[in-house]
């Protein structure tokens, strides 16, 4: 039941879209005029990088297939841990906390 609120989000184009757990697809050549993933990002890559591709003009979209992820991090942690800590993380991010503090931060705070 918890999961399926996750995929409410994660089906919609707004704050939340472009991580965690959607899929990613882009083209090459889409993907190398953004330089990649910056690989200072070992945690909210995925987000950094749709913040990137929002500012072109490239479109993206949501494709509303399901896709299965892994629950290990639920099953460890709880629904409500994990999900208060990626908010948290989430805020951090936007509000610019550096690459290396967002992953100090998550570690501490999730098994």
């Amino acid at each position: 039941f918890f999961l399926n609120i996750n995929s409410f989000f994660t089906k919609r184009n707004g704050l939340f879209a472009g991580g965690g757990d959607q899929i990613q697809f882009l083209k090459r050549k889409v993907f190398e005029q953004l330089n990649g993933f910056n690989e200072k990002y070992v945690l909210m890559e995925d987000f950094e990088l749709t913040r990137r591709l929002r500012k072109t003009k490239f479109k993206s979209c949501i494709i509303q297939n399901n896709a299965t992820v892994s629950t290990r991090k639920y099953d460890k942690n709880s629904y409500l841990r994990v999900n208060l800590v990626n908010l948290y993380v989430f805020v951090l991010f936007l509000f610019g906390v550096s690459p290396r503090k967002l992953k100090k931060y998550y570690s501490r705070m999730i098994n």
